[in-house]
């Protein structure tokens, strides 16, 4: 009947949604962000079967030249043909490295915030800024590591759930990382204390005692060893450590006891309401506090930490009757 609504149909954006990721209408900000970045909706078959076609026939192509006793440097190709190979084998590269950023957000939906992951689920979609999801994609495109496609994914996906907000400086940080100084930030996370009172995340080198002995010397020692090589000068000039100093204090809370995470897991610290009464925070320690860009860089590596370093930290806290354990 003319004016009625069909109360049944589905927009191709919102069965995609429910089909590929399970879970309705928070959903869709990811499939238009993907959809923003690679072309169409995002539909595997269909991206499977047009990227094969486009394959087969630069592959083609190459044999034919081949054949002819050419390699493809040396066809008698005009400087526009030329240019247009160039092109469209560049593109090619960039479109794969857009799709495998976009298979990895998914991914990453799927075990975040889906509810097969017990993740949050938020009831509207929140919305992307155009700007920023043009800086993405046009970063994103020339990431070809497949380590860092899925960080790059996994950005995409929190910042389209709502559960995690990344800075345009952040991208483009990010993308002039070396793999080395990826690497070493990796190895960051792995001693990095986030979840503390104040929001600052840092990496703690330092015990506060409010005494000195041979103990308290040789627990300080072992820490800041098992801490590692920061590379704090090369972090703080690119925005990612504090650059201002490094004896930031660290403090928890005299709740007992004082939850905190090392690296992607959590623990507690207990015996704090001996030592400090609420609402009071607790010094336990100083070392490098994370900027900004550097908190929500190291929150994107997911890592257990390090286990000498948990050991120099109990060592330690034991020193002033403090027990850290994990919470399973």
């Amino acid at each position: 009947m003319t004016g009625t609504k069909d109360h049944g149909a589905k927009s191709l954006i919102a069965i995609q949604a429910s089909d590929i990721l399970g879970v309705g209408k928070i959903g869709v900000a990811l499939i238009e962000a993907i959809s923003a970045g690679i072309g169409k909706w995002w539909e595997p078959k269909h991206y499977h079967r047009v990227g094969e076609a486009e394959r087969l026939n630069f592959r083609n192509w190459v044999a034919e030249v081949q054949q002819a006793g050419l390699s493809s440097s040396q066809a008698d190709l005009t400087l526009s043909e030329r240019a247009l190979i160039r092109l469209t084998a560049n593109e090619m590269h960039r479109q794969s490295n857009r799709e495998g950023v976009a298979s990895s957000a998914i991914e990453c939906f799927k075990q975040e915030v889906s509810p097969s992951s017990n993740g949050p689920i938020e009831a509207e979609p929140p919305k992307i800024d155009i700007e920023w999801l043009d800086q993405f994609w046009r970063l994103a495109q020339d990431v070809s590591n497949e380590d860092m496609q899925t960080v790059w994914g996994r950005i995409l996906s929190r910042q389209a759930a709502g559960t995690g907000s990344y800075s345009a400086r952040t991208l483009h940080t990010l993308s002039m990382l070396s793999k080395s100084e990826a690497s070493l930030l990796e190895k960051m996370a792995t001693v990095t204390i986030s979840g503390l009172p104040d929001g600052i995340d840092a990496i703690m080198t330092h015990f506060h005692f409010g005494f000195q002995n041979y103990a308290t010397k040789q627990a300080d020692d072992q820490l800041t060893l098992a801490a590692g090589i920061l590379n704090t000068a090369l972090f703080g000039s690119i925005g990612i450590l504090i650059e201002s100093g490094w004896a930031h204090g660290i403090h928890v809370t005299s709740q007992d006891p004082a939850l905190l995470k090392i690296g992607a897991k959590k623990f507690e610290i207990r015996g704090t309401s001996k030592l400090a009464k609420p609402p009071h925070l607790l010094p336990i320690g100083s070392g490098y506090a994370y900027a900004p860009v550097g908190k929500e860089i190291i929150s994107l590596v997911r890592t257990v930490p390090n286990n000498d370093y948990l050991q120099s930290m109990r060592d330690g806290l034991k020193l002033v009757g403090l027990d850290l354990g994990q919470v399973e």
